[in-house]
């Protein structure tokens, strides 16, 4: 594997940050929620971030990205519970798709670390 581009994980993180992006625009009630859109943008952003970021480094410091990634995606995932539950938006899916990448994310870390 020679580009980041080229990985699932760079490929699914990406895709759901466009779409924390356009859950953060599109609904009223949290476009004016700002520390919570703006967590929840900084923490979509991170994960995709950490794994280009670290994607260009050794294997070791890429597992160590990797698990950054891992603790920003989490971090997704408590976010959208919470704008579920205060603002009753619907964010099952985004979850769903945020909680298979985390583990996406822990099977690459987990192969870098074994290999």
């Amino acid at each position: 594997m020679q580009k980041v581009k080229d990985l699932v994980v760079y490929q699914a993180a990406l895709s759901n940050l466009y779409k924390v992006y356009l859950l953060a625009l599109k609904h009223p009630l949290l476009s004016k929620d700002y520390a919570l859109r703006d967590q929840l943008k900084r923490a979509a952003l991170s994960v995709t971030l950490n794994i280009v970021e670290g994607f260009a480094t050794s294997k070791k410091q890429f597992a160590y990205y990797l698990l950054i990634a891992i603790g920003s995606a989490n971090e997704v995932l408590i976010l959208l519970e919470i704008i579920q539950k205060i603002y009753a938006i619907d964010t099952s899916e985004l979850y769903e798709e945020y909680l298979f990448l985390a583990k996406r994310l822990s099977i690459l870390r987990r192969k870098i670390l074994t290999s």
